[in-house]
């Protein structure tokens, strides 16, 4: 069955929730130290977890029209800088027909503006410097502002590149990938149903999995000009081109079901605790699992394997993991506590394992390494990292069978 990256998330886990921290004229703000970040009039904190909730939608609050976010806000009289756009700030806000981003702002979360159909151009501005996954699904046009020392939108291309390395991180519905370009992020057009066609470089040498999911454009419209490994098969680049095991397109174009693919790929996976592993990684996760014990014995933790699991409250993760994937653990909204037992801080690629919701979530690790941890970019963003605790043997969640 097709997994939707834009769902209406999630299950309510409380009706004692505390709200953002403020609204003003209109925005809605969390605050933090002497910093705000703008996030949607939804979000919710669980008073007794701490952990993030998305309610159901109401179209009346939803932000509308023009947009202007100020470079600062005072709240109760004290005097906020905002720096961030949250995740899903403006999701699906489908009446919103511009926004003004200030000089102020750093980040912008994933899925920020996903969804935002009527959103004329967005300019962002040059004081960016971290932007999400997908965060233009569906929008008309983006620009990154000249000078902006980390990304660009050279040749008017309607699209976020980073400049170091040439990667097209983000794209919306009106994107021309230029020649300059050498690589595509995983999810740079998730979402973006008014893409009719593309055109792939030759200079593309690698594309992120599920890149253009939910791009519903004919198959004779992917012209794909790219050099891309003589060892993958046709299969192969077009699972990575489309990323969507259950497509009719990516179907049509393998001439075989996609499930007949991952059935030869997958069949010597095996099953342990809810957890389907191959060759050292772990695949996926039951979405139903409350907690999960990650084998010593794997080393990697694949892109996508834990992505909205809800109900998922602690994760302890083995001392052989060396590498967790992009969007690895995504939209856990109740994830209260991780345990890493690996002493040297797993890889996160740019983009993160992890999202915003790990704020109201504690992180374990080995003593030696909290600041290790704590130094790590990818890992520092929990709401606190503390020791495991070496008395006496821990108890270990039981686990769920794999059904």
């Amino acid at each position: 069955m097709k997994k939707q990256l834009f769902i209406t998330l999630f299950s309510l886990l409380s009706l004692t929730a505390s709200a953002f921290d403020a609204e003003i004229n209109g925005i809605f703000y969390y605050l933090s130290g002497n910093e705000a970040e703008v996030t949607s009039y939804n979000h919710r904190r669980n008073e007794s977890t701490a952990a993030l909730v998305v309610l159901p939608e109401d179209r009346e609050k939803k932000y509308s029209g023009v947009v202007k976010i100020p470079k600062s806000v005072t709240y109760n009289g004290v005097k906020y800088k905002v720096t961030g756009i949250g995740e899903r700030a403006f999701y699906n806000c489908k009446d919103l027909e511009s926004v003004v981003i200030p000089k102020s702002v750093k980040s912008i979360g994933s899925f920020a503006f996903a969804g935002c159909s009527r959103l004329g151009a967005v300019v962002i501005p040059k004081s960016v410097t971290s932007i999400g996954s997908a965060v233009f699904a569906g929008c008309a046009s983006v620009k990154v502002k000249k000078g902006n020392k980390k990304y660009d939108s050279r040749d008017n291309c309607n699209a976020v590149i980073e400049t170091a390395t040439n990667k097209l991180i983000s794209g919306c519905n009106s994107t021309t990938i230029p020649n300059s370009v050498t690589s595509i992020e995983g999810m740079a057009f998730c979402g973006c149903s008014g893409l009719t066609s593309i055109t792939i470089p030759e200079s593309v040498t690698s594309i992120g999995l599920f890149a253009f999911q939910d791009c519903y454009f004919a198959p004779d419209s992917i012209i794909n000009n790219s050099s891309m490994s003589g060892a993958d098969t046709q299969a192969d680049k077009l699972k990575k081109l489309l990323g969507d095991e259950s497509s009719e397109q990516l179907k049509s174009l393998m001439g075989v079901s996609m499930g007949d693919y991952w059935g030869a790929n997958l069949c010597d996976a095996e099953t342990t605790d809810g957890l389907l592993i191959k060759d050292g990684t772990i695949i996926k996760c039951r979405s139903w699992a409350k907690s999960v014990t990650i084998p010593n014995s794997v080393e990697r933790i694949d892109q996508n394997a834990f992505f909205d699991c809800p109900n998922l409250t602690t994760v302890i993760i083995g001392n052989g993991v060396k590498d967790i994937s992009f969007n690895a653990f995504f939209f856990c909204t109740q994830l209260s506590h991780v345990y890493c037992y690996a002493t040297t801080p797993p890889n996160i690629p740019r983009g993160g394992a992890f999202n915003s919701f790990v704020r109201a979530t504690t992180l374990h690790v080995p003593a030696a390494s909290i600041e290790a941890y704590k130094a790590n970019e990818s890992w520092n963003r929990f709401k606190s990292i503390v020791a495991i605790e070496q008395k006496g043997k821990k108890k270990r969640p039981r686990q769920m069978p794999f059904i």
